[in-house]
C-alpha cells in the first residue's frame, strides 16, 4: 500500500519534469554571439545579404530547406525569409537597404513574457499603447521601446475587450508576439520597418510614454 502511494506521489513530478524538459526555448533570447541589433553575427546596419545567408545556413534551429531570398513585390525591397524547428520562433525576416541588414523581425509561434525578454535587453526606455474599436472586440496592442539598441517588442492582447479601457495593465507575464531589430543609426527606422510600420512621428510622440515598470498605463 505504502509503495502504491508512494508511486502516485512521484508520477505527477516525472511527468512535470518531462514536460519541462521537452518545452521549447527561444533561440532570440538565448543568443549570445552578439548584442542586438545583431543576432547570430548577423548585425543592423552592417551584414550583407550574402554574409547573412552564410550565417544563416549554420544555425541549426532553421528549418532546413526553409531560407529563401526576394522581393517585396510592393516596395521591391530585398530580404530573406525564413523558419524555425523547435523554439519559440515561428519565423524570421530581415530586410536590406543598400546592400546592408536593415531590420530583423521575429514571429512566435509560443508567445514569450515580458520579464524574459526584460532579462536578455534590459527595461525598455519607452512605452506605447494602442486600441482600435473592432467589431465586437477591441485590438489592444503595447509596444516596448529601446531606441538606444534599435530594439521593439510587440504585445498583442489575447483578451476579449469589448469597449476601449482608459488604461491598460503591464505585468512581467504580458505575452510578446514579435521583436523587431533595426539599425539604430537609421532615422525612423522603427517607422519603416519595424514595429512602428505605418504609424508618424508626430503620433507617436503623442502616444509615448516612459517606461515605470510593471504597471497601468494609459490608453490616449
Amino acid at each position: 500500500m505504502k509503495a502504491n502511494k508512494l508511486y502516485i506521489l512521484i508520477l505527477p513530478i516525472l511527468l512535470i519534469g518531462l514536460t519541462a524538459c521537452t518545452g521549447k526555448t527561444s533561440v532570440v533570447l538565448q543568443d549570445t554571439s552578439c548584442s542586438a541589433p545583431c543576432w547570430h553575427n548577423i548585425e543592423a546596419g552592417k551584414t550583407n545579404i550574402d554574409q547573412a545567408i552564410n550565417l544563416l545556413n549554420q544555425v541549426p534551429e532553421l528549418e532546413p530547406g526553409s531560407i529563401r531570398r526576394g522581393k517585396n513585390y510592393q516596395t521591391m525591397i530585398e530580404g530573406i525569409s525564413a523558419g524555425f524547428l523547435n523554439s519559440k520562433e515561428l519565423s524570421l525576416q530581415i530586410f536590406f537597404i543598400d546592400e546592408k541588414a536593415t531590420a530583423m523581425r521575429f514571429s512566435y509561434e509560443e508567445d514569450i513574457s515580458l520579464s524574459d525578454a526584460i532579462k536578455k535587453f534590459g527595461e525598455p526606455k519607452y512605452v506605447f499603447t494602442n486600441a482600435l474599436k473592432g467589431d465586437p472586440a477591441v485590438y489592444l496592442t503595447t509596444k516596448f521601446y529601446y531606441p538606444d539598441q534599435g530594439v521593439c517588442l510587440l504585445h498583442q492582447n489575447r483578451g476579449f475587450i469589448l469597449r476601449i479601457p482608459e488604461t491598460y495593465r503591464i505585468n512581467r507575464t504580458t505575452n510578446i508576439t514579435n521583436i523587431y531589430y533595426v539599425d539604430p543609426a537609421l532615422q525612423n527606422g522603427q517607422i519603416e520597418y519595424g514595429c512602428f510600420t505605418g504609424g508618424n512621428e508626430n503620433d507617436l510622440n503623442l502616444r509615448k510614454q516612459d517606461w515605470k515598470g510593471y504597471s497601468n498605463y494609459s490608453i490616449p
